[in-house]
């Protein structure tokens, strides 16, 4: 009960400063809140979203009291209303029509908005160029490379049961682990079922199909002939040929994350961006500043750690400090 408690409470005071309802310091201490909470920035930021595509219907003048004063006329000209206590009926009809206006005008919003959540925007994510390796992190925290002249289309919040994507082309994926939750990627050749794993995969077309597993249990399952599914663990390589899926077990070696010739971010959290550069060269790059850690930045590196965190420092204005321990540091700058 103190959990609901608490997120109608959170909840109010969203919609209070985005409808402009707050007194001056009420905003400036709930944008201080915003500012160190995670969790509440990311509900400001979808509220507004859902807040700006129906403010459409909210911007369009309904006039009730014509509305239902037409509603009226009809139903006494068709002789549907008693005669007795005509004018009562009239001002009464009037007034609780003109409330039953207002709750259906919310309901709709509501309804908007519980489908914009329940079917959120998709996210096609292209990588054109011919030596970049394109990354990103999903809403669930999995993180993909993207090859050159590949696509991957993505919710941009996952909801139900399974986590979706689309892949044409090619991409390394790290999984984030969730048995509630299963990650299933389509391609045109087959369908990848995943919990949480890392895994090389290739598909360009219905017969065109590679995928080599690193870590965890992969679940393969052939589009053009359904009977045809296979298992596959850390050391497989599983192809499709003649409508068969073949497995054979191997080392590992090549995959898009080990043959990076340059690392390319798009509008991407710098603390994603930092969690990835940590998990790729085994380093413990660490950052001070919430505004920091949220600021979105577009920027290309060399596969080189090196050459990274100095990018990062002159593209950024930042200031390092190098740890005994091997802790990097990263923080603004104060004039």
């Amino acid at each position: 009960m103190k959990t609901t408690s608490n997120n109608s409470t959170i909840n109010t005071r969203i919609t209070r400063y985005i409808s402009g309802e707050m007194t001056n310091i009420e905003r400036l201490w709930f944008e201080n809140i915003v500012t160190k909470n995670k969790k509440i920035n990311r509900l400001v930021q979808e509220m507004k979203n859902d807040w700006t595509l129906t403010g459409k219907i909210l911007d369009k003048k309904i006039d009730t009291t014509k509305a239902w004063s037409n509603l009226y006329q009809k139903l006494e000209t068709d002789n549907l209303l008693p005669q007795n206590n005509a004018g009562t009926i009239r001002l009464l009809t009037q007034g609780y029509l003109r409330y039953a206006a207002i709750v259906t005008v919310m309901l709709i919003i509501s309804g908007i908005a519980a489908y914009q959540y329940l079917n959120p925007r998709s996210v096609l994510l292209t990588n054109n160029s011919n030596q970049n390796t394109l990354i990103t992190t999903l809403p669930d925290g999995s993180t993909i490379y993207l090859a050159k002249n590949s696509t991957l289309n993505y919710p941009k919040r996952f909801v139900g049961k399974t986590r979706e994507v689309k892949l044409n082309g090619e991409a390394f994926f790290e999984i984030a682990k969730d048995a509630n939750h299963p990650f299933t990627i389509d391609t045109k050749a087959a369908s990848v079922k995943v919990l949480g794993t890392s895994f090389n995969l290739k598909s360009n077309s219905d017969r065109d199909f590679e995928l080599k597993v690193v870590e965890g249990k992969v679940g393969i399952n052939l589009n053009i002939n359904t009977k045809e599914n296979i298992i596959a663990t850390a050391g497989d390589m599983v192809i499709a040929n003649n409508r068969r899926l073949i497995k054979t077990n191997q080392k590992i070696s090549s995959t898009i994350k080990n043959t990076m010739l340059r690392l390319q971010f798009q509008n991407e959290p710098f603390i994603n961006i930092i969690n990835i550069l940590n998990k790729t060269y085994g380093s413990n790059i660490v950052i001070e500043g919430n505004n920091l850690k949220e600021r979105r930045i577009t920027v290309m590196f060399e596969n080189d750690i090196s050459s990274i965190i100095n990018i990062l420092s002159v593209s950024f204005n930042l200031e390092i400090k190098h740890e005994k321990d091997g802790t990097i540091t990263l923080s603004e700058k104060h004039e």
